[in-house]
C-alpha cells in the first residue's frame, strides 16, 4: 500500500472511495435517500475544485492506494471552518473502503495529514462526526476526545453530531512514517 499526496487527477477515485463507504457506514444512521441520491459525478466536482488549487488554501490531501485495487483511502484537512474557534486545524474527511477498513489505513492516513498540518504550523485539530456513527471508535482509539456537540446537516435533514479534538497536534504528527 503506498499512501501519497492527492493530486487532481485523483478527485474520481476518491469521490467513488467516500460515496462507498459513507454508503456503507451510515446505512442504518442517515435516510437513505441522502445516500442513494450521494453522485460520485457531484463528489468528483467538488474534489476537482479542492486539488486543483482554486481554493485560497490547499488542504493537505493524502490517499492511500493498493495494486490492483487503485486508491482504497483518503484524508483531508486544513484550517478550522470555524466551529470550537480555539483548535486551529479541522479534519474535513477520512473514508477507507469498507474492504480495505480494519488494517490500519486509517491511521496511517490520519496520522500524514496531522504529520501535515503540524509542519504547517497548527496546533490543536478538531473534527466533526455523526453521534450514532460506528466510526466513533476508531477516533477513540487514536486519542480523539469529544469536545463538543451541534446538528450536522445532510440534505434536508440534521443529525446529532459531535467534535472529537486533539489538543496537541504534534502527538499524532509524531505516529505517522
Amino acid at each position: 500500500m503506498e499512501l501519497r499526496s492527492a493530486a487532481a487527477t485523483d478527485a474520481l477515485a476518491i469521490a467513488e472511495t467516500q460515496v462507498d463507504a459513507w454508503q456503507t457506514a451510515y446505512r442504518d444512521i442517515v435516510a437513505g435517500t441522502y445516500l442513494d441520491e450521494m453522485s460520485v459525478e457531484s463528489r468528483r466536482s467538488s474534489w476537482e475544485y479542492r486539488l486543483g488549487g482554486r481554493v485560497a488554501i490547499k488542504p493537505a490531501t493524502f490517499v492511500v492506494e493498493s495494486d490492483p485495487d487503485g486508491v482504497v483511502g483518503f484524508v483531508s484537512g486544513g484550517q478550522n471552518r470555524g466551529e470550537l474557534s480555539d483548535y486551529d486545524a479541522e479534519l474535513y474527511a477520512i473514508s477507507v473502503r469498507p474492504a480495505h477498513q480494519r488494517q490500519g489505513l486509517g491511521r496511517r492516513l490520519l496520522f500524514e495529514c496531522a504529520a501535515a498540518l503540524d509542519d504547517q504550523g497548527f496546533g490543536r485539530l478538531v473534527l466533526w462526526e455523526l453521534a450514532a456513527s460506528p466510526v466513533r471508535g476508531f477516533f477513540d482509539s487514536v486519542g480523539g476526545r469529544v469536545v463538543g456537540d451541534r446538528p450536522i446537516r445532510l440534505g434536508d435533514a440534521e443529525y446529532p453530531g459531535v467534535g472529537y479534538g486533539w489538543d496537541d497536534l504534534g502527538v499524532l504528527a509524531s505516529q505517522a512514517d
